[in-house]
């Protein structure tokens, strides 16, 4: 009987090691690796690999493109201390067969067995309970509020969403809905923008 042929999904600039990685992979543990896509997510059994990742993209990969939304197992092959990665990122300490993290450089054998044991979150509640619990992804959406709130309409939208999405608060999400909208029609849509946003801060703090 053949092997069930595992999937993942590749986030990476570096053409040399996915070329690399997909005929080792491919040969060694049946594991095929293809290109993210925004589809690509919809099946939580794909493990989502993010490989040498730029480090002001990293944050944004795994909190907003993947986890806000997202079960897939989460796996970083990247060059930064194991400790002090998942000091700066607790769900990979927290929840290791749902998020793992490889040092470069990495031995192949440990890499598949590894992967052959992540598993996808359970189900959408408990990515809820995991996400609100963990200080990675709270500092995270008051950065996004503090910093990256005002840069333009479109990113303000989204970002009012996640967090409105974090806190989960019926009544807040009428406000935030309500906001958001302001925001879509106004010329000055910074200050609807100020005021909500200074009001997510402190309720997540």
């Amino acid at each position: 009987m053949a092997k069930t042929l595992k999937k993942l999904i590749f986030i990476s600039d570096d053409e040399e090691l996915y070329g690399s990685l997909r005929r080792a992979l491919r040969a060694v543990g049946n594991i095929e690796i293809n290109r993210f896509t925004k589809d690509s997510l919809k099946n939580k059994n794909r493990i989502v690999l993010i490989a040498t990742p730029k480090e002001e993209n990293l944050k944004e990969l795994i909190y907003s493109t993947i986890r806000s939304r997202y079960l897939n197992p989460i796996v970083i092959i990247n060059y930064k201390d194991s400790p002090l990665f998942k000091k700066e990122y607790p769900l990979f300490e927290d929840h290791p067969f749902n998020h793992l993290y490889i040092d470069v450089p990495f031995d192949l054998v440990e890499l598949l067995a590894n992967i052959k044991d992540m598993i996808p979150i359970s189900s959408q509640a408990i990515r809820e309970a995991i996400c609100g619990s963990d200080s990675g992804y709270k500092g995270y959406l008051l950065k996004l509020l503090s910093h990256d709130l005002l840069s333009e309409k479109e990113r303000c939208v989204e970002i009012l969403s996640l967090v409105g999405g974090y806190l989960k608060d019926k009544k807040l999400s009428k406000e935030i809905e309500a906001a958001a909208n302001k925001i879509k029609m106004e010329s000055d849509w910074p200050a609807t923008a100020s005021k909500i946003g200074e009001k997510l801060e402190n309720r997540i703090k």
